[in-house]
């Protein structure tokens, strides 16, 4: 199941990203903007690590959680 989230979440962030391209360079409207679409590839790529991370080490600890740093 891990896997699977992991494969849905980088076509996520691919499709994302190019979308944030597109408006960004003047190709496609979208009501939301640029700013939130960077935040949904944010959260996208931190959900992976956590994904990543519990498959590796079976576990996520509240020091990562915490950090703000991304």
């Amino acid at each position: 199941m891990n896997q699977r989230a992991l494969k849905l979440l980088d076509g996520l962030i691919t499709f994302k990203e190019r979308t944030l391209k597109c408006v960004l360079d003047c190709e496609l409207f979208t009501v939301n903007y640029p700013l939130l679409i960077e935040h949904i590839i944010r959260e996208a790529k931190l959900y992976r690590k956590y994904i990543f991370t519990l498959q590796k080490n079976g576990e996520i600890s509240r020091r990562m959680m915490q950090d703000t740093s991304r």
